[in-house]
């Protein structure tokens, strides 16, 4: 959704939401530019990013994200930019310090969300963003460059959820973020979705 209407349809869920939709039509939800990220949808965000890429090439975003991805992969990577590749297509690539490159669809599940949820927030000032399945493809060690990003988008004006199976991941994400974070355990169990919420502990 963008500013109440809907700018692109992605999918359809494969069950009914008719109940929770009526619920949520006059609220602020559905009138904010809202990002929901899951690792199926990396694909299609990045065919956005290719429409929308002369909009990034020219700005410092690239070398700024590039720089936090060093965190991320271990590599000194210095700029993100697009190039002809195969048959007529693009890609998106990783540059290194030594000259080599990297596409980015090469790097791996938890880098790729990561760049795309980097590129679209600076695309779009975001109200919400949902990130299901935050550790996706990346080792918990990792987690507290993207906490640290949360906690800059949170002192921005944006509320950010995220969703993670993991209690090792939901700890890491926590102590690094600070500011409180609030954790909702969420079980289903015999068909009752059963949820305790608390603070950083």
């Amino acid at each position: 959704m963008l500013k109440g209407k809907p700018a692109q349809v992605l999918g359809k869920l494969p069950f009914p939401l008719t109940s929770i939709v009526f619920m949520y039509t006059n609220d602020k939800v559905t009138r904010e530019d809202s990002l929901l990220l899951t690792p199926s949808l990396a694909r299609i965000s990045y065919d956005y990013l290719r429409i929308n890429w002369p909009l990034l090439a020219h700005s410092n975003v690239c070398n700024k994200i590039a720089e936090e991805l060093s965190r991320l992969t271990g590599e000194k990577c210095v700029d993100i930019n697009m190039e002809p590749f195969f048959k007529g297509g693009v890609s998106l690539n990783l540059l290194l310090k030594e000259e080599k490159r990297i596409r980015l669809t090469d790097t791996g599940t938890g880098v790729q969300n990561y760049i795309a949820a980097r590129f679209l927030c600076e695309l779009k000032k975001l109200e919400i963003l949902l990130w299901d399945d935050v550790d996706n493809g990346l080792k918990p060690a990792k987690l507290s460059s993207i906490a640290g990003w949360f906690s800059s988008l949170v002192e921005k004006g944006t509320q950010v959820i995220a969703t993670t199976r993991s209690p090792e991941a939901a700890r890491r994400i926590t102590e690094a973020a600070g500011g409180r974070p609030i954790i909702l355990l969420s079980v289903l169990k015999e068909n009752t979705l059963k949820t305790a919420s608390g603070g950083t502990r």
